[in-house]
């Protein structure tokens, strides 16, 4: 019975959508008599979908990927060291993602754009160790392990990182290699425990140098070696000159030891074109660091950079942060409030926002209190002109 007036309504309003009714009521006849078939068709053809997605996310936006072998092993092992193949591309893994866990969490990194705007993504890419054959659960023939497999694979830029284990009587080598592209040795050592993880960390390090430079140099300046950190940071740049989050950390020890121009140099150097509004915001937040370490601090020209920041990246707290700091400093109440309000909405356990608006308030009051003495000096100034001209004092020679 619905059906029919439902024919009838489709009829009186418009004529031509009989036969697309017509057509439509055929199809879910068809799925009514097969719905295996229809819902493999509609399966195989979303999966088609998604690996075309990633196809062309792989082009846009590729994930880099470092994958790490098993060590080769001599066929008689290492003599006094217990080991797999499979123990040392582990290990040797593990130390990599200590690095980058240092790199990302390290305290002088606390704020960085890049922990935000990148949504926790590490430029490093991924690793994994060949996995051993596991259990897949199938449903109708269809794998869907295989399916998530496939999906990952496709905008992964692989980089197959392999090595080898060498050894005589009293001393071992490990060798890692990237193929046609790089390799890294380690001196020889004891064959002990103590001496094999020092050796591995050692090659972590230096293959991370040549492999991810920001990620080494991030992870160096967060342990104290500012030198080193620095010259990576700059090779960083060397290799991709719009770099945005490599100049961004060189701001900082640079303008530390004395080499503001230097920095101002590279800030300046950064070319970003005008569709990437998260490395434009990132650049004018490292503008806004840059002027943040002279002296002293000019914080009408801060508020700009951080005004130009908050615009670009609306929901990132820390430009809100910046921003209610330097209108703050400057006695803007209304604009120091709402940018707090906003950084305080969007993160609200954020460390760095921890008492932000104390924060505000004290300087709004600092800056009123300044404003105040200094309306008070100009008018004591004015008043003392004043009395010279009514007194006729003589003003002071001009000097020739």
């Amino acid at each position: 019975m619905l059906h029919h007036i439902w024919f009838g309504l489709i009829t009186i309003v418009n004529p031509r959508l009989v036969s697309l009714h017509a057509f439509g009521a055929s199809r879910w006849k068809e799925f009514l008599e097969h719905p295996t078939a229809v819902l493999a068709a509609v399966g195989l053809g979303l999966v088609v979908l998604l690996l075309l997605i990633g196809f062309i996310l792989r082009m846009v936006a590729p994930r880099p990927t470092l994958v790490i072998c098993n060590f080769e092993m001599p066929k008689d092992g290492a003599p006094g060291l217990h080991v797999t193949g499979k123990t040392l591309g582990s290990l040797l893994a593990d130390e990599i993602l200590g690095i980058v866990k240092g790199a990302m969490s390290g305290e002088w990194n606390w704020d960085s754009e890049f922990v935000h705007v990148k949504e926790l993504h590490s430029p490093l890419g991924e690793f994994t160790t060949n996995p051993s054959p596991g259990v897949e659960i199938e449903v109708k023939g269809v794998s869907w392990a295989r399916i998530a497999s496939a999906w990952k694979l496709v905008r992964q830029r692989q980089q197959l990182l392999s090595g080898d284990l060498t050894a005589d009587s009293d001393r071992v080598v490990l060798t890692a290699r990237l193929p046609g592209s790089w390799s890294w040795r380690t001196e020889p050592f004891e064959p002990k425990e103590a001496s094999l993880r020092a050796a591995i960390r050692k090659l972590a390090i230096v293959a991370l140098q040549d492999l991810r430079p920001f990620i080494s140099g991030v992870w160096e300046l967060a342990e104290g070696h500012t030198e080193e950190g620095i010259r990576l940071l700059k090779n960083c740049l060397v290799r991709r000159p719009g770099f945005v989050e490599a100049a961004e950390q060189l701001v900082k020890p640079l303008c530390e030891q004395g080499r503001s121009n230097e920095a101002l140099a590279i800030l300046q150097a950064v070319k970003i074109p005008w569709y990437k509004r998260s490395d434009r915001a990132v650049l004018q937040k490292s503008f806004f660091a840059y002027y943040a370490q002279q002296r002293p601090v000019d914080w009408k020209t801060m508020i700009g950079y951080a005004r130009r920041a908050a615009r670009l990246a609306p929901r990132v707290p820390l430009m809100q942060r910046n921003l209610a700091i330097s209108a703050a400093n400057l006695g803007l109440e209304k604009e120091a409030r709402r940018a707090c309000r906003r950084a305080q909405k969007l993160a609200p356990g954020y460390p760095s926002l921890a008492n932000l608006d104390q924060r505000v308030e004290e300087k709004l009051n600092f800056a009123r209190a300044t404003a105040f003495v200094e309306q008070i000096n100009k008018s004591q100034q004015k008043w003392t002109e004043q009395n010279k001209k009514a007194d006729g004092a003589p003003s002071a020679p001009e000097h020739e």
